[in-house]
């Protein structure tokens, strides 16, 4: 049988490794933070880069706007253009169709 010095001896034992596991546990979740202190910080930047990305889209976007603006009010310019060739050629043929069957008419 056991004396009593013994089984507190155990137990003290058990309880000093107990104690050591608690500072390794400690230690280990304070690395643990760390890290994710530092992913955090990087995850951090990267989004910052993405949303600077973006902001640089978002320009280049506004950009093509105004040139397809630009684009459209010179279509708009051309096809008024082109009619008013139209109609001055369609103009110009008939007087001078009229023009032809009033010469033969006359003959």
């Amino acid at each position: 049988m056991t004396t009593i010095e013994e089984r507190v001896a155990y137990v003290e034992g058990r309880l000093a490794e107990q104690s050591e596991m608690f500072v390794d546990l400690r230690t280990g979740l304070s690395n643990l933070a760390g890290r994710v202190d530092q992913l955090e910080q990087s995850m951090n930047r990267r989004f910052d880069q993405v949303d600077a990305r973006f902001v640089q889209m978002d320009a280049r976007l506004v950009q093509m706007d105004a040139r397809l603006v630009q684009i459209d009010d010179r279509f708009v310019q051309i096809d008024t253009h082109f009619r008013w060739m139209v109609g001055i050629q369609i103009t110009t043929a008939v007087t001078v169709i009229a023009a032809l069957i009033g010469a033969l008419a006359v003959r």
